[in-house]
């Protein structure tokens, strides 16, 4: 394993982030999970292909994209400039077998 600090952290926060809301979603065998964290950024894109990877490994159709928002942090009355925080919002949908509660 190239990366093993990666991978481990990776596999936190699909431990904390992404399985509570699998649970939750378990009668309909889809998941989206969104999440805000710099780890999937930049050159750790790596990290995104880890989850991608896991989540198939165990049976789990996984798949993600991002979406870009900027938010207003300071506007200079003046010259009318408004200065911008990036932030990227990963969204992963998630599909698995979903449990049955009618016994079908």
């Amino acid at each position: 394993m190239k990366n093993p600090e990666l991978f481990n952290e990776v596999i936190r926060i699909v431990t904390e982030q992404f399985i509570p809301v699998m649970e939750k979603h378990t009668i309909s065998g889809h998941a989206q999970i969104r999440i805000q964290n710099p780890i999937f950024e930049g050159d750790h894109s790596l990290a995104l292909q880890i989850v991608l990877d896991v989540l198939s490994e165990r049976g789990y159709y996984a798949n993600s994209h991002q979406i870009v928002h900027y938010i207003p942090k300071k506007f200079d009355l003046k010259t009318g400039e408004i200065t911008s925080k990036k932030v990227i919002t990963y969204i992963f949908n998630v599909t698995f077998k979903r449990i049955s509660i009618r016994g079908e």
